[in-house]
């Protein structure tokens, strides 16, 4: 699919118009530091970690329900800058839309918001190949309606391949240096610990769910 085509499929998903779609979607190279002053990054799973839902592939934003103990812990390991991965894969066998995981994600924005815990960024992969990225800046939500969309492909995202990581981490090499930024991954599958020991040069740390809460909550 050329990127004109794309990026029109991604303005009908989205309901905006294409003129508008061009001008929210940035490409990869955009200089994403983080702020020295945010010591801590604290990056999570979605599903099973920050939330929990009835069923696998839910359409239905609402039905995202806090994972026991989870707001309380983050908020306890602050200072941190909040990221999400997820795996979406869902979308490229047609059990949901890109738009409907859009507003899914922008729904677990608002959760959060509400709790005083800003989500600086979310990554999915669409596909269940791994091919895919997509990077939603909420950074930018308060400045514009529709938080900036990045696209990357030719990746391994897909976890258990590290590739949401290692972009993480190539976005903000704050990461790499433990004076500067101590970074942390939670999530709740075996794929979450997998892919975070497989992040190069050096392993990320890796905490799950149920010990994180217990620890911070």
């Amino acid at each position: 699919m050329n990127s004109e085509l794309r990026l029109a499929v991604l303005a009908t998903a989205l309901k905006v118009s294409f003129s508008e779609i061009q001008h929210l979607i940035r490409h990869t190279g955009v200089d994403r530091s983080i702020p020295t002053q945010l010591v801590k990054i604290l990056i999570c799973d979605k599903d099973g970690t920050l939330v929990r839902t009835p069923e696998k592939f839910s359409v239905d934003p609402t039905a995202q329900q806090f994972t026991p103990g989870m707001v309380q812990a983050i908020k306890n390991y602050v200072p941190h800058t909040l990221l999400v991965i997820s795996n979406q894969g869902g979308i490229s066998i047609g059990q949901k839309t890109l738009g409907e995981t859009l507003v899914e994600l922008e729904y677990l924005w608002e959760m959060f918001t509400a709790k005083s815990i800003p989500i600086f960024a979310a990554y999915f992969c669409p596909d269940m190949m791994g091919r895919f990225c997509y990077q939603i800046d909420f950074e930018a939500k308060w400045e514009q309606e529709l938080p900036p969309l990045l696209m990357y492909e030719q990746g391994n995202y897909r976890k258990p391949q590290p590739g949401m990581l290692q972009l993480i981490q190539a976005q903000y090499p704050e990461i790499l240096n433990p004076e500067v930024a101590e970074v942390l991954y939670v999530g709740d599958r075996v794929d979450d610990e997998q892919a975070a020991a497989q992040v190069q040069p050096n392993p990320l740390p890796f905490m799950w769910v149920d010990q994180f809460i217990q620890k911070y909550g």
